[in-house]
C-alpha cells in the first residue's frame, strides 16, 4: 500500500450465522404465513406441502444453513389436525418446537390435546385453548384446510353442501360423508374421540339440507 493511502474493506453478509428459527402461523380463514429464518433449500412452497396446503405467504428469511428437514414432521404430523382447529402458531428452532392452537367450536381440548401430543410427540411443547371469538350465526368461511366453503349454524362450522334433494340423494351423500370422517368413540367410554367432529359436522350438514326441502325426516 503506497504512503498517503487507507485500505478500506467492506462486507456485505448473505447470512448472519444465525441458525434457522422460524414461525408458522396458520388461519382456517385466511390459510398460513411463516416469518423467521428458514433452512437452506427450504422455501415457503415447502412449508405448503408439508401443511398439505395450497400456498403458504410470507417473506422469510432464506438460510445458506441448517437442516432441510426441520420442522418438517411437526409440520405434516399437524396437517391431520387442522380440521380440528381455528388457528396454530408452530415455532420451528434447532432447540424446541411449538404449538399453540386454537380449536374450533365444540371439539373436546382434552382429546385433541390427546391426539396432537400423540401424533406430534414428546419432543414438541402443545399449548392447546378455545377459540374465545364465537363467530355469529350465518357467518361464512373458505377452509384452508379444505378449500370448501363452511356456514356457522348451531355453534358448528358446517360445509355448504348443494345437491338435489332426494331420499337417494340424501342416502348417497350420507354415506360419502361417513366414508370421509368416522365417528369414533374412546375405548371403554362413551366419548367420542379428538377427530369425530368433523364426521358430526358433515353429517348435520346433510341432514340439514336434506331437510330444507320436501318432506324428509330423521
Amino acid at each position: 500500500m503506497p504512503d498517503g493511502y487507507t485500505a478500506t474493506t467492506s462486507y456485505d453478509l448473505i447470512d448472519d450465522g444465525t441458525p434457522p428459527a422460524f414461525d408458522v402461523a396458520y388461519d382456517a380463514s385466511t390459510g398460513a404465513t411463516v416469518s423467521g429464518k428458514l433452512p437452506a433449500g427450504v422455501g415457503t412452497g415447502d412449508i405448503a406441502d408439508a401443511m398439505g396446503l395450497d400456498v403458504v405467504s410470507g417473506t422469510p428469511t432464506l438460510g445458506l444453513v441448517g437442516d432441510a428437514a426441520l420442522g418438517q414432521s411437526t409440520l405434516n404430523s399437524l396437517t391431520n389436525w387442522l380440521l380440528e382447529l381455528d388457528a396454530a402458531t408452530v415455532s420451528i428452532s434447532d432447540t424446541e418446537n411449538v404449538v399453540d392452537a386454537t380449536l374450533t367450536p365444540v371439539v373436546d381440548p382434552e382429546m385433541v390435546a390427546a391426539g396432537l401430543a400423540a401424533d406430534l410427540g414428546s419432543a414438541t411443547t402443545i399449548n392447546v385453548s378455545d377459540n374465545p371469538v364465537v363467530p355469529a350465526a350465518g357467518d361464512a368461511r373458505v377452509n384452508a384446510a379444505t378449500g370448501k366453503r363452511e356456514v356457522f349454524q348451531g355453534g358448528f362450522w358446517l360445509p355448504l353442501t348443494r345437491f338435489a334433494v332426494a331420499p337417494a340423494t340424501c342416502r348417497d351423500q350420507s354415506d360419502a360423508a361417513l366414508s370421509r370422517n368416522k365417528v369414533n368413540f374412546v375405548s371403554g367410554k362413551a366419548r367420542l374421540d379428538g377427530q369425530s367432529t368433523r364426521a358430526v359436522n358433515d353429517m348435520a350438514a346433510v341432514i340439514l339440507r336434506c331437510l330444507s326441502e320436501g318432506t324428509l325426516t330423521v
